[in-house]
């Protein structure tokens, strides 16, 4: 056997590493520039926490890691220096009220499985004096009157699902979006705040930052600071920013603008008119995800999920691995203009078995274009779990109508490169019983009410394109 030997004082080779891992660093900072919570915070496993660490209510203080597990605190404070979990779902109150979290720094986690609700009194309530909130699970920040301000270097984290309702003004504090393409939402964002005839504007450490593949929505922004507000925080899958409108605002701009996806409304109509200026990449985009963020634990070992499109429908196949008490699979289906998933149907498991067992399930309705499919496992106990999401790109190239017979609903589905497409029912002596007008090749659904028995012809026309199909009502 022949021997390589690698020369590590070789100048020619240690010059070629050196420069290989200046370039390596250079890429992996031009990555990084989101900022991860400090000190370091994880989601953790509720279910192993020790009882001696859970508390009811009082104040965690330095050096301290408490967690609460239940459903009615009492008030709850958090000291520079603690970490609290939350692991439960929870109502707490913010500047005033019943069941007060008080942040006077500090470090407050939701972790996956806890639902938190954040109440805001009528009057301004600040998140301040360096404190973060770390989101893995599901947060809503509520208002009812002024606004919520993050300053004096606070910042929060989302890793899953937001939602901010009402006036969020950033000053000092920073928002650090990485959701992965799922749902987060924020109502009102704005760097400028004008009240009694004075304005106050957010100052230059104030950020935005989108992590790769991150999604975000919001109504409103309003932005008064001359410094870059929004960051891209690097990786080769951008990031999604849905429904703003003043995006740049006085004399603000964009950093890494190329890799943030400011998207139009034509595929999501609740933002209304929106206004963009001296930003470079404006597209229409697929609508964020709802996801579930808290994953159970089921008695299954997941081998593979595939989809595939099989004519014009989608097949699914997947495999399991030692399966135990296991009931059922519902398919989940979400498609690029929808805002839920919904459920296909249903494969009943196996049960109980060892070694390998293989699935299968086919979508016979599809839409045209982007189809997202997910698997919802059943265990006997009533617990599930989300499989990975799959998607196809459903491509048409010949007209299908179904249901044929039919009594009176018509579904079809023309090829996807055709437009203007005009559809014709005759009966079978040529007079014309109903005709209408699709100007895109979606999915189209016609109900024609039971009004017609027999055998019609349906034509369907567009340019450079036609097809004929016999049609039987019954």
């Amino acid at each position: 056997m022949r021997r390589i030997r690698f020369d590590l004082t070789n100048r020619n080779y240690m010059k070629t590493s050196f420069f290989i891992l200046v370039l390596l660093t250079s890429i992996f900072n031009s990555w990084s520039q989101c900022d991860t919570p400090s000190p370091p915070v994880s989601n953790v496993d509720c279910s192993t926490v020790s009882p001696s660490d859970i508390i009811s209510g009082g104040s965690v203080n330095s050096g301290e890691v408490k967690y609460f597990t239940g459903s009615n605190p009492s008030n709850l404070a958090v000291s520079t220096g603690g970490v609290l979990y939350i692991c439960a779902d929870v109502n707490l109150s913010i500047g005033s009220g019943s069941n007060l979290l008080s942040m006077n720094g500090g470090t407050l986690v939701i972790s996956s499985c806890a639902s938190v609700t954040l109440n805001a009194g009528a009057s301004p309530t600040y998140i301040n004096s360096g404190c973060q909130i770390v989101n893995y699970g599901t947060l809503n920040i509520t208002q009812s009157g002024s606004y919520i301000r993050i300053d004096n270097g606070a910042k929060l984290f989302n890793y899953a699902n937001l939602n901010m309702e009402g006036i969020t003004f950033l000053r000092d504090g920073s928002i650090i979006n990485d959701n992965q393409n799922n749902h987060s939402y924020i109502e009102v964002l704005t760097m400028r705040m004008g009240s009694g005839g004075s304005t106050q504007y957010a100052l230059s450490t104030s950020k935005v930052c989108l992590s790769e593949n991150s999604c975000l929505e919001n109504s409103v922004l309003v932005n008064g600071t001359s410094s870059n507000w929004l960051d891209y925080g690097g990786g080769l899958g951008g990031a999604r920013l849905y429904g703003t409108t003043n995006l740049t605002g006085n004399s603000g701009s964009v950093s890494n603008d190329s890799e943030i996806n400011v998207c139009t409304t034509d595929n999501d109509t609740r933002w209304g008119s929106t206004s963009y200026s001296a930003v470079g990449n404006i597209t229409s985009c697929t609508a964020c995800l709802l996801i579930t963020p808290c994953i159970n634990i089921l008695p299954i070992e997941m081998l593979f999920l595939t989809v595939e499109q099989v004519n014009n429908n989608v097949e699914l196949t997947w495999g399991t691995n030692n399966e135990y008490d296991m009931d059922r699979f519902e398919i989940e289906r979400l498609t690029a203009e929808g805002e839920e998933w919904g459920t296909l149907g249903e494969v009943e498991s196996i049960g109980t078995s060892v070694g390998e067992s293989d699935y299968s399930f086919i979508d016979n309705s599809p839409s045209v274009g982007m189809n997202y499919y997910r698997l919802k496992q059943f265990d006997t106990d009533g617990q599930f779990e989300y499989s990975t999401m799959k998607s196809v790109d459903l491509i048409v190239n010949t007209t299908q109508v179904s249901p044929n017979p039919s009594s009176g609903i018509l579904n079809i589905i023309p090829p996807n490169s055709i437009r203007n497409i005009e559809i014709q029912l005759t009966d079978m002596q040529g007079r014309v019983v109903y005709e209408t007008f699709r100007p895109e090749s979606t999915k189209i659904s016609l109900d024609l009410n039971g009004e017609y028995q027999g055998v019609f012809i349906l034509r369907i026309v567009a340019e450079g394109y036609s097809s004929f199909h016999h049609v039987i009502f019954q």
